[in-house]
């Protein structure tokens, strides 16, 4: 599967920032963090970020391609990372702690100059979203994820840690991605290089449109069909769909207390409420705005209800 054939579906593509490392688990920006040479830069590991950074460029051409204001936020921290380390290590070689090594030079300041020219493109086609059901389905997506931890928590780097923001890019995502299948009237798709969105594409649908909460989330339920396409070494996948998942007639978190379960439970099923009549709100709303601006057009036109 080809770049074509994602964008091709229709509907809505959200682009995450981890295809521009893409590279069988291991962090760029942390690697480069902890670089003191040039020497100790993986140079295999560079041109392949400079390949996925250009891929990606070329990604964010189609019209249908957008991402969200976390993910250009990353661009943007590891960007700095990049000219930081490019600063620090042309300083050593200026003062001849460094021997001259013009090749890493050079392959170091090109994915810089590709990362800059992601993060710009990546700005200009990014999707934010002014609605507090949004906000709600947010909070559903990171009240799962910490409830079953079904994000990796791999090694963290003290330093590294210092340069990043701390941000919820991957639960923003998939709640963007859920928002985007329920009311902009077309499919919706994820493209990213994280296996985490597998887990957590696989576990909170099912629980979030669990038949316990309906009413409360019919609107989640009859959503419109979603996908996440993974790329993983260079190849794309079409990995999960939500046509292939089934609610859970329960809701139940294994390996999780009753206690703990019911806790969850009520966080869930008061976002699902509070939802439920946001929109009944805003539907009350447009139909009064409608029937509003139905009088006044009837008014406008000379007719015998309207003289006095």
């Amino acid at each position: 599967m080809n770049l074509d054939d994602v964008f091709k579906s229709g509907g809505v593509v959200l682009i995450d920032g981890s295809l521009r490392s893409a590279q069988r688990g291991e962090d760029l920006g942390r690697q480069i963090c902890g670089s003191s040479s040039y020497s100790g830069l993986n140079k295999e590991a560079l041109s392949r970020s400079r390949e996925c950074v250009s891929k990606m460029i070329r990604a964010f051409q189609y019209p249908n391609a957008f991402t969200i204001p976390e993910v250009v936020g990353e661009l943007a921290d590891f960007e700095r990372i990049l000219s930081s380390k490019l600063s620090f290590l042309r300083t050593k070689q200026q003062r001849k702690f460094e021997h001259k090594n013009e090749a890493s030079e050079q392959e170091l300041a090109e994915l810089q100059e590709k990362v800059f020219a992601l993060r710009s493109i990546a700005k200009r086609k990014t999707i934010a979203i002014p609605d507090a059901r949004y906000i709600l389905l947010l909070d559903m997506v990171r009240t799962l994820d910490k409830a079953i931890e079904l994000k990796k928590v791999g090694w963290r780097d003290t330093k590294y840690q210092k340069e990043i923001r701390d941000s919820n890019t991957d639960e923003s995502l998939v709640a963007t991605l859920y928002y985007q299948a329920m009311f902009s009237g077309e499919s919706a798709s994820l493209l990213s290089a994280d296996t985490d969105f597998i887990r957590l594409l696989v576990v909170t649908p099912r629980l979030m449109g669990s038949s316990v909460f309906h009413p409360y989330n019919q609107a989640f339920r009859s959503a419109n069909p979603w996908r996440l396409y993974h790329c993983e070494n260079g190849e794309i996948k079409d990995s999960v769909r939500s046509v292939d998942l089934s609610p859970s007639i329960e809701f139940k978190i294994f390996n999780r207390s009753d206690e703990e379960n019911e806790e969850v439970f009520r966080d869930i099923m008061l976002d699902w409420q509070l939802f439920y009549h946001l929109g009944v709100s805003k539907k009350y709303n447009h139909q009064a705005r409608g029937i509003s601006q139905i009088q006044a057009v009837s008014c406008v036109v000379p007719d015998a209800s309207c003289v006095v």
